[in-house]
């Protein structure tokens, strides 16, 4: 019976290990028979298997598959590492354009400083590198790990301590703009505690005001509330007056990134970082991608990305 695509490279992968040499043989004839263009809808895919990537991405490969395999952002760090060590330069510049992933694989540098295809510009390009996010600076582009188990804990004490009468909101205006201001200013009164318990319970109004609150935790406890829906967590991403822990923190969750509109509304936020918005910028459509090359509203670091995205995408075209 016909397989899907990604179904038969993986089972081909497999049988090269296969201890009878015929068949190995036969399922190393059909890889090296399937054209390439065949083979790039598959590497670009998010469920493209870890053994698929390892296969393709050893020395020999042709360089539009290479490159297929690191403008994927789900590919493992050992893999693009593995494969930094031999890429042609084309390739290098791609993988030093994820910076995301430099910062959390930083052994991928070293394996470009081994690659004997390095060239005087890659050899810059690391320097810059390491100094913009491996000094002083790397905390301004960092993916922030979640807050420590000992604090959640301590949150979640604070949390259960309120009965739930405490969350009643009876006796607000009906009308929207006075409701919304009632609310805040009955929000405004209450402890982070208090807050807490909210942001994790409570309903679409609540959280559309303490999403904006000052204190971090009480909004990011929104983003865990579980009646939370797609269409808020797209608006929230679009919002500029939401702190930069909130949208990193839509940005780093896959499932809300599964969906193109928050992917959009993130990388059109200018208080999104920017290195968030390079890491989904394959994401975009080209047309998206050629608006956000002259949005002024974005970053200069944004607009250069998605220009070199345009480029990639051009080369990629046209060989394919």
């Amino acid at each position: 019976m016909p397989l899907p695509a990604t179904e038969m490279l993986t089972l081909l992968v497999r049988l090269l290990q296969d201890e009878d040499a015929e068949v190995a043989g036969a399922a190393h004839s059909s890889l090296e028979g399937t054209p390439d263009g065949e083979l790039l809808p598959t590497l670009r895919a998010a469920d493209c298997p870890l053994e698929v990537f390892e296969h393709f991405s050893r020395p020999g490969t042709a360089e539009q598959i290479l490159e297929a395999i690191a403008l994927n952002n789900d590919v493992p760090g050992p893999v693009i590492a593995s494969l930094a060590s031999h890429a042609p330069g084309a390739v290098l510049d791609v993988i030093l354009f994820n910076r995301v992933r430099l910062l959390e694989h930083p052994g991928i540098i070293g394996e470009i400083r081994r690659n004997p295809s390095i060239t005087t510009a890659i050899e810059r390009q690391l320097r810059e590198i390491e100094q913009e996010f491996f000094s002083s600076k790397k905390q301004n582009y960092a993916v922030e790990s979640r807050e420590s188990e000992a604090v959640a804990e301590e949150q979640a004490e604070d949390v259960e301590e309120l009965s739930l009468e405490e969350l009643s909101l009876e006796g607000l205006p009906v009308e929207p703009a006075a409701r919304e201001k009632a609310l805040t200013d009955r929000l405004g009164t209450m402890a982070v505690p208090q807050k807490l318990r909210f942001a994790a319970l409570g309903n679409r109004d609540v959280r559309a005001i303490l999403i904006r609150d000052a204190n971090k935790q009480v909004s990011r406890a929104v983003l865990k509330n579980p009646r939370l829906t797609d269409p808020e967590v797209e608006s929230f991403a679009r919002m500029r007056n939401v702190s930069e822990d909130v949208l990193r923190d839509i940005a780093t969750s896959r499932e809300w990134v599964r969906s193109y509109a928050v992917v959009h509304a993130l990388i059109f936020n200018p208080k999104t970082p920017p290195a968030l918005s390079q890491r989904m910028m394959s994401r975009l459509t080209t047309r998206d991608l050629v608006t956000a090359t002259r949005d002024r509203g974005v970053s200069e670091i944004v607009r250069r990305a998605a220009q070199q995205t345009v480029a990639q995408r051009s080369r990629t075209n046209q060989r394919g």
